[in-house]
Formats: structure tokens, sequence, C-alpha cells
């Protein structure tokens, strides 16, 4: 299990380090009246609204000026009834289109208001509940109050908006089934569970979702969305007594409708023999995966699993990562216990490297068979509750994690786990695993999935015969019940008009230039941020000189970054995983065109230690022959779902075709990377380490509970003596742009999607003055969910589950590109780039407007903020600003040069940098015809 549960002493101890200002007991008469109390556990306080029933559960958390609201609907996909799976995936979609009041007719839409207050917003549906979050400033919580509590009753659901979202989810189902691991996943539990709903995909089954009516929607909704059906969740910065004030103002009006009984789930009778299921791809990697049937998240085992689960897959030391890809069978193993309410799936997935199925079955079988005949030792368990600690405690680490995690504990059934866990988990003995595996881990509840490539096997969706593919509970009818008709939208009520004037500007409160102390320690430059947060502090590390763009050979870098963690010359490869597993601990490594990048995250006290790993794994590493064998093997597993990924070909192409041979932006393609691979030998890997690994330019950033005198003493004894490469700086070829459009196709068998991206080279860098002004126009054009693109091509037109544009690849030295991604159902593909075309012809000719200049400089400030709220994203930043040569102190300033972005210079970055006249357009996917490519437009005007 990760980060998912937390005790009730971490919760306790960094709940009064994050500043709780206000006595639990402190309550007015009006709001003893409005709410019943319930449960204060783990600095989380439980109240109830006596008018309907509402659940509320309120965590205050200062470390950050932020918050995050979460609506939490006890109503997934297992609610469904027969003929509708789906439905509840379907309506989390409705219910971004509108309320009455909040419209996009009267410019009042939801999605578009909450991003304009800097708010990052999405929902997700899951088999016992569908969640609806908001992560925004704190001074902007009501407008995310407001809008749940007029949709929790007052949502739309217009037959017009109804049937464009309708191909929208389409394409999703379509990328979904795409997917090998999602269908292997589906293909599992559809196999699992026959009379269960857990045996019906979240996103549901394709004739469901296209005979799916709006009648059916309001019908689930009226069932399960209301007060008395829901728990909302707000954590952050925030006093109680004016929350409960805004959330009884808000909420308690709100009635329950007239409904029938909410029905008993059906309980999926005993597995008692083995069951087994295949499905096909065309190409690509290989997978098994085996499931077994565990009791639901409730039962007094379920700590025990979750610490077996650890055991057997958390991390090199795990008993699975030593079998199968220590081993050289596998490229990579993941085990996970479900978090469901019912009894679910315990499911180990091994992507196949150099094992046939029947041998990594085979060995999955011995792992159990040894943990059944002998137990666990002490040093495993020992292991396990120690990474448990460390992941509860990580899971505090901003408001938005800890909401997720008491919203998944309340989808699990009881909030309540979210304080008690490391409780429960601290009381399992080795007696108790042994037994778990015992009841467990047998023969006649296994389901088997295997995925293979080539001709054998079925395609995904409905790979088991005769197991029926509507799988949900009961028949019901639409027009059966007294529903609650549509209302109209309206003109917003002045109350509305108030509380929008009323958020006003975003209020920057933090100094990072004068916050961050800045040290020089052996020749690193030290960036130390103390934050509020108590017990946990994360680090960024950077080495210049060490990326992709310093040799002619594409995967030498990036090989031998990845064995910079396979063992020193002091230590084994083992030795250092558990050292660091042992506290919970983590570290990283990495590289992109320039940097050698290194990442971490420990308990305070191991902070030194942790240090101290890292230096050594990038200072001596052993480059043992038998790992960098086994790293190839795995190299090339990766290049295979590379190759079988609409994505991944063609972003690879696109970026081939805007960048020139020896530019650092452009990669070599997916067939040379395994070209390169098969050629590289250890000798090539241990010269580039010798050439460009050392203490030149490294950069160390940390965040968090971490005081900047102990971090220096920490990393002068780590990397002390360490000396610096004199590597000059890769070349940069000039970059041209297109005379015009060019279209190309990239063939990927088997796939019903299509991903297109498209862009040209902007000569910009991150450091040049209109940088600013283009990241707002960027935003407006396709920065996120309601800007044009998506606000056209997927809510008008429904022709895309998701298009976004972006600016990539600039940095201090290097300029970039200015891309767009879609992704389309194949027989769409042409309207979808015909649509796309026409929204940039009319960015590029009539620009942005005033007010949506506004909206999006205040969504980038926001935004900033909230990506600011924990202690890793804290400490990437600042390690950014400091590799850009402007310092911690850009980070105050850069809100400031977003907001003095005037209208006149955004219209000028779109007429000299947008050139959709010199796109480079690549589809990638299975064209309807072997012969020719996808049909793209024969004109764009």
């Amino acid at each position: 299990m990760k980060n998912r549960l937390i005790s009730l002493l971490i919760c306790t101890l960094c709940f009064a380090a994050a500043g709780c200002r206000e006595s639990p007991g402190k309550m007015t008469k009006d709001l003893e009246t409005a709410f019943e109390r319930g449960r204060t556990l783990g600095g989380i306080r439980e109240f109830r609204l006596r008018s309907n029933g509402l659940r509320v559960l309120l965590m205050e958390d200062h470390s950050a000026p932020v918050a995050a609201v979460m609506m939490i609907y006890e109503a997934g996909s297992r609610d469904e009834w027969q003929g509708a799976t789906g439905a509840a995936h379907m309506l989390e979609h409705m219910m971004f289109k509108g309320t009455a009041e909040y419209h996009k007719k009267f410019g009042t839409h939801p999605a578009k208001l909450l991003e304009a207050a800097g708010a990052e917003i999405n929902a997700s549906t899951q088999y016992d509940s569908t969640q609806y979050y908001a992560f925004l400033p704190s001074d902007k919580v009501s407008l995310a109050l407001d809008i749940e509590a007029a949709r929790m009753r007052g949502a739309l659901l217009d037959a017009a908006d109804f049937a464009s979202e309708k191909t929208v989810i389409q394409n999703e189902l379509e990328r979904y089934f795409d997917s090998p691991e999602a269908a292997l996943y589906n293909a599992v539990w559809q196999t699992a569970f026959r009379v269960h709903p857990y045996g019906h995909p979240v996103i549901g089954w394709r004739e469901d979702v296209a005979g799916m009516t709006v009648e059916s929607l309001r019908l689930f909704y009226d069932r399960y969305y209301a007060p008395d059906n829901a728990v909302l969740t707000v954590a952050g910065s925030f006093q109680t007594s004016s929350m409960l004030a805004e959330i009884a103002a808000r909420y308690g009006g709100l009635q329950n409708p007239p409904r029938e009984s909410l029905r008993a789930m059906p309980e999926e009778p005993e597995q008692t023999e083995k069951r087994s299921v295949e499905i096909q791809r065309p190409e690509g990697a290989q997978y098994l995966m085996a499931a077994f049937r565990i009791p639901g998240a409730a039962h007094p085992d379920r700590a025990a699993l979750d610490l077996l689960s650890a055991v057997l897959g958390s991390g090199k030391t795990s008993r699975f990562y030593q079998k199968l890809v220590h081993s050289g069978m596998a490229g990579s193993v993941d085990v996970s216990a479900s978090e469901t309410r019912d009894p679910g799936l315990m499911t180990i997935t091994v992507t196949l490297a150099g094992a046939s199925h029947q041998q990594a079955e085979n060995a999955v079988l011995e792992v159990l068979e040894e943990l059944q005949k002998n137990g666990v030792s002490q040093e495993e368990l020992d292991r396990a509750l120690n990474q448990t600690r460390s992941a509860l405690a990580f899971s505090r680490d901003g408001a938005f994690s800890s909401a997720a995690q008491i919203a998944q504990a309340v989808s699990m059934g009881d909030w309540t786990s979210y304080a008690s866990y490391l409780d429960r988990a601290e009381r399992v003995s080795k007696e108790d695993l042994h037994r778990a595996a015992k009841t467990y881990f047998k023969t006649e509840s296994l389901t088997q999935g295997r995925l293979l490539t080539g001709a054998r096997g079925q395609s995904g969706e409905a790979a088991v015969s005769g197991l029926s593919k509507t799988g949900a509970v009961g028949e019901h009818s639409a027009q059966g019940e007294d529903m609650q008709k549509a209302a109209e939208p309206k003109e917003p009520s002045p109350r509305i008009r108030s509380l929008l004037d009323s958020l006003g500007q975003i209020e920057e409160n933090t100094s990072y230039g004068s916050g961050v102390k800045s040290l020089d320690v052996s020749g690193i430059r030290v960036l130390v941020f103390r934050t509020q947060v108590r017990g946990v502090v994360s680090f960024s590390g950077s080495m210049p000189r060490g990326g992709t763009a310093y040799s002619h050979n594409p995967v030498l870098a990036k090989l031998t970054a990845q064995m910079i963690d396979k063992g020193t010359v002091g230590r084994t490869s083992l030795e250092i995983p558990k050292l660091l597993e042992d506290r919970g601990a983590e570290i990283y490594f990495g590289n992109d065109s320039e940097y050698v990048r290194f990442q971490g995250r420990c308990l305070k006290k191991d902070t030194a230690l942790v240090l101290e790993l890292a230096a050594e794994q990038l200072r001596a590493p052993s480059f043992l022959q038998a790992e960098f064998d086994k790293l190839k093997e795995r190299e090339r597993v990766g290049l295979k779902q590379a190759m079988s990924s609409t994505s991944a070909r063609a972003v690879n192409a696109l970026l081939r075709g805007i960048f020139p041979e020896g530019h650092p932006l452009r990669p070599a393609s997916l067939e040379q990377h395994l070209e390169a691979l098969n050629a590289t030998n250890l000798e090539d890997v241990q010269r580039f380490h010798r050439d460009h690994y050392g203490s030149q330019g490294v950069i160390l950033s940390a965040a968090g509970d971490v005081d900047d005198r102990e971090a220096a003493a920490a990393v002068k004894k780590a990397f002390e003596g360490w000396a610096p490469r004199h590597v000059s700086a890769a070349p940069v070829p000039a970059v041209e742009v297109p005379r015009q459009i060019v279209w190309e196709t990239v063939r990927v068998p088997g796939k019903q999607n299509a991903d297109i991206v498209m862009g040209h080279s902007v000569p910009l860098t991150r450091l040049d003055k209109d940088f600013a002004a283009i990241s707002v126009s960027n935003a407006v054009l396709g920065g996120d969910f309601t800007s044009r693109l998506s606000s056209s091509v997927r809510d008008h037109y429904g022709l895309t589950y998701g298009i976004r544009s972006g600016l990539v690849g600039m940095n201090d030295r290097l300029t970039g590109a200015w891309i767009i991604h879609l992704i389309v159902n194949t027989p769409v593909l042409r309207e979808g780039l015909v649509r796309t075309f026409e929204e940039m012809k009319l960015f590029r000719e009539q620009g942005i407007t005033e007010r949506e200049l506004r909206e999006k400089k205040e969504s980038l400030t926001g935004q900033f903020k909230t990506g600011l709220a924990s202690t890793q994203a804290l400490a990437d930043q600042i390690l950014k600003a400091q590799e850009l040569g402007v310092g911690p102190a850009y980070l105050d300033r850069l809100p400031n040069l977003i907001r003095e972005v005037t209208l006149t210079q955004a219209q000028e970055t779109i007429r000299r940098y947008f050139k959709p006249e010199s796109m480079i357009v690549v589809a990638a996917g299975t064209p309807s015809s072997d012969e020719a490519g996808f049909d793209f437009p024969k004109s764009t005007s």
C-alpha cells in the first residue's frame, strides 16, 4: 500500500507543528445547532449537518497558504445497474458542465471560474466512490465550496452537453482498451468476479457507453448525489469555525431527494479453482498477472496483507524483485492490494524480460510457496513497518495529499482508518503475516492473466467467454422513477456575482529570496528552505554536462545514470537499497539532455545518511558486468513498450522533425535507440562516467524540516574531494521553421485511437523578456481544461478526450518549441485536425481578449502557489531557478512577471511566434488502410 493512511501519532505531531489555531471545542451556538459533532482523530474533525446528513471532515494545516476541497459521493461503478455500466464515470464528466447559475452561457462556467482562481481541478471515478477536487489558494476556497454545493443537487445534465461529452468518453474508453496493461487488468478482474460488479470496468463496456442516455445519468444522479450520501473534506489553511459557518450557509438548505432504498451488493461466490485468461496485442512487451482474492478494506487482516505486499514487492530488497528483476527474468514487478470496500484482489504484475510466461508464473508461485512454508523474518517485518511509517509521514506533505488520503479512506468505508492505520499495522506480528499468506495465497483462489504478442489470445475486452458484459446488479428503467427535471441556465444571482467580485487578486506572503539559505560547500551550491512540515526532508540535485547531448550514442548517458544505483565500489547492489528501504527513504537517478538528476526523500533523522548514499553512488559506482547485462535487457523491454505506444511514437517523430541533427533536443528514433543499446558495452559507460561525472556546477536543493548548517555539514562530508570535470557545453545548431505544413503518419498496429502532436520551434529561452507573455498566451490557447482548444475541440465538438498546448525544451541557453497534443478516435482524426486548425487560425489572426488575459494571469499565478505546496515541489523549483542562473528570488518575481503582461505584449508574442502555417503534424496509430497513411485534411484554411 503506497501513501495511503497515517497513524494518530504522526497526524497529531504534524498537525500541531502546522499550527492549529483553534480549540476543537470552539463553536458558536449557531454552529452547535447546525452541526452534530463527530470524532476527532489525528487532527481531523468530523461534523454532520443536522438538516440533511452531510458529513464534513476538516483538517487545518497552515504550512502553506493553500487548501484542498474534496467532495466524495459514496457511489461508484459498483452501484450501476444492468446495461448502464459506465454511468458513474459519465456522470462525473457531466458534473463539470454547469448548473443553473454556474454556466458557460453567462460566463460563469464552473471549471473556468475555478481555473481562473488558480485551482487545479479534476475528478476520479472508482469502484466504490466518485471524488471531485479543487486544490487552490486558501483565499479562494469559498468559490470551490459554492460550486460543489450548487452541483450537488443542481447539475443541469443537458441533453446537448451529453451528446458531445459522450463522444469524448468513447475516445477515453478506446484509449483505455488500447493500453496493454489496462486491458490485462480488466480481463483479470472480469475473470475473477462473475457476480459482483467489480467484474466490469469502471469506464464501462463499449456497448453500454454507446447506448447510454441522459435519463440514465439523471436516475443515477438523483439516487446517489445527495447530502446524506456525500462526505465533504477540506484540508489546508483555514479556521475551523469560519469554515463550518461557510459550509452551513451553502449546504444546510440542500435537501435529500425522495428515492428508493439503496440496494445491497451481491456477494461473489467463493472461487474454488484456478482461473486463467489470455489476451493478445500485435507488438510490445508481454505481461503476466497473478491475482488472489483478498477481503475488503475493513477486514482485520487488511494491515497484514498490506505489509505482505511490501515484503513481496516494495523496493529492491523485496522478494519478487530479487527473484524476478534482479535475476533478469523480468523488467519490473508490481504488487498491489486493491483498496476496495468489498473483497477485491491482490495483484502481482510482471513485465517479462528474459523469461517466458510459464517461467515467470513458476517463479511467482515458488516465492509464495516459500512464504507459506517459512513465513517472514523479523527483519522483513521491521523493514515493511518502517516503509509504512515513512510513507505515511510523506503523505502529510501538503494539503492536497492529506485530503486525497482522507478521501480514499472514505471510499474504503471508514475515514478513521486514515488516523489509526499505523497503530493497527504495528500490532501485526510475523505470525499474522504467515497466517495471511497461507489463508489468501491459495492456488484455487488464483486468477492468472497473460498478455501475449502475436496472433494468439483475445483483444482484452470481454476476453472471457460466457460472461455478461453488462455485469452490474439488477435491472432499472429511467422511465420508472420520479426524476428531478433539468433546470435552465439563468443569470447568476447577486450573491454569486458578489462572491466572484470578492475573490480579488491572489496575495503572496512567502519570500523565497530571503527564506532560502544559499551555501557553497566543497564546490557544490547548496540551497536550503525550511518549511513548517515536520519530520520530512525532500531534496533535488543536478550535475550539468552529463545528459544525452554529450554523446553521439543516444543511450549512453541514460545507461550511465541507470547504473549509478546498481552498487558501488564499497557496497553491493543490495546493501544500499537495504539501508534506504530499512528507513523508508528514497533516492532516484536520471538524466535529460543537459543534466544528470537525482532526487530523494527521507525522514529528518536520516538526512545525513541519505545524502551520503547519494554521493557514494554518484562518485563510485561499481559497474558490474552482470548488472549491466540485466539493465540492457530491461531497456529492451522499455523500448518495446515505447514502440507500441502511440504517444511515445508521435512525440519522438515530432521532436525529430522540429530539431536538426546534433541539436540537444533532437532524440534518436526508437529503432536507433535499440541499435545503440545492442552496441553499447560496459567500457563505454565507465568511460562516460569518468569523463563527465564530477562536482562541476552541481546544485543541491533541500526543503522541509531541514537545518542549513546540518545540511551543509552532511554535504561536505559526502561530497568533499569530488573533482570537477571540464566538459564544454554541447553545441546548439540553428533551428529552421518549415515553410509549409508537414504531415507525417507513424503506424502503430492494433490501436483504436491516434495520438496527434504538432508544433514548431520558437526562438525563445526561459530568460527572454517575452517568456512571461508567451506563457500567458499559451494558457489561453491550450494550457488547461477551459482553454480555447479544449472548449472548442473537446467540449463543443466532442472530438477528443484531451487536447493541450505547451512550451517545451526552453532553458537558460536552449530555445524550444510550441506544441499541441490531442487524442482522437481514428475515424474522426480528420475532423479533429480541421477544428484544431480553425482555433489556431482564430488565435493567430484575432489574438486574445482582455478578459482571457486577466483570467489566465490569475490562473497561472494561483497554480504557481499550489505548485509549491509540498517539500518535493519546492526543492524542484528552487533547483530550477538556480539552474537558470536567476536564483531562488526568481520564485518571488515570477508571479509579478505574469501579472505585468499587457494585452499588447500578449498579442505581439502571438503574431511573432505562433505559426500555424509552419506546423509539423504527426499522427501515430492504425490507419484504416495499410497502403496509405491517415486521411489528413486537404486544406486547413
